[in-house]
């Protein structure tokens, strides 16, 4: 099975993406970045206070591109970082963080479920720790340069965009895999469509991704939604017979706090407390202190 042209792509991707993991965890941590030569205005820089405790500082667009403000972020919850005015990847990368009037992106890390920080004392385990692993990434993504009329209908798009590509029997991911979509039962107070097949040989076979559920609320528009691998691919602490499988879920909704579409990535065994996860990063989105901050000079 792992013959196949595709699989051989696979294995070259996941490579690259331990690669570039591998160094987005070294990168905030060891390097600050660089200034390129003269004057530099980062819009994400380190900062140590007086009682030594050591914070990110991020400059976020707050509402509108004019009202800038330092968010301030405990430096053991930053999951990647892009201080300095040079791009982790390079001189002349175009990073919008970077190179922009201020920061679009935050990427951070807890632990689940005590919304703990992540020890990076310890070494990165998570593809081995099985079922010890409990890490999540959230990243927040600034809203503020969608019209306030269009902003509740963020997630609405991409969920129909999402969907469309499930119920749709002519997708290049329907007829590939001949994979049938279509309504499920309800699951943790959410509605569901998903894979109506049986998934079982990825008990053996490398893969599973096409076997995917979507939940979403009730109303609308919807102010969050959630994408897992199917409840039938079983994580191999429900099931040892799934040998070291993780289904994963990414879980997307607004945050009023920092006006912002979220994405939490965590495993699919922690979704029946998709409620909690959301109302803690929302309060830890709220509780990050905050000073007015000046546009950007250089």
């Amino acid at each position: 099975m792992f013959r196949s042209r595709k699989w051989r792509i696979a294995g070259v991707v996941v490579v690259l993406w331990l690669v570039v993991a591998a160094w987005a965890r070294v990168w905030p941590f060891a390097h600050g970045g660089g200034n390129g030569g003269g004057h530099c205005d980062p819009n994400e820089r380190f900062v140590v206070d007086e009682t030594g405790k050591r914070f990110l500082e991020a400059r976020w667009p707050l509402g509108r591109e004019d009202n800038l403000v330092w968010l301030r972020i405990p430096a053991e919850y930053v999951n990647w970082a892009s201080t300095g005015c040079i791009s982790a990847f390079g001189p002349g990368y175009p990073d919008p963080d970077v190179v922009g009037p201020y920061d679009t992106t935050l990427s951070l890390e807890v632990v689940l479920p005590e919304f703990a920080p992540k020890n990076r004392n310890k070494p990165d385990l998570r593809f081995l720790q099985g079922p010890e692993w409990s890490s999540v990434t959230i990243l927040v993504h600034t809203l503020v340069r969608v019209p306030r009329i269009e902003k509740d209908h963020v997630l609405n798009e991409m969920l129909h965009d999402t969907e469309g590509i499930f119920l749709n029997s002519e997708s290049s991911t329907a007829k590939e895999y001949n994979i049938t979509y279509g309504p499920k039962p309800d699951r943790f107070g959410l509605k569901r469509i998903g894979a109506l097949e049986d998934l079982s040989r990825f008990r053996t076979e490398f893969g599973g991704d096409v076997g995917e559920d979507v939940y979403f609320p009730d109303h609308q528009p919807p102010d969050m939604w959630i994408r897992c691998q199917s409840e039938e691919i079983k994580d191999y602490t429900e099931d040892p017979g799934w040998d070291l499988r993780t289904p994963p879920c990414i879980q997307h909704f607004y945050s009023q706090a920092l006006d912002a579409h979220v994405e939490m990535h965590y495993r699919r065994i922690y979704l029946p407390r998709w409620r909690e996860w959301q109302e803690k990063t929302e309060a830890f989105l709220r509780s990050l202190p905050m000073v007015k901050a000046g546009p950007r000079t250089h």
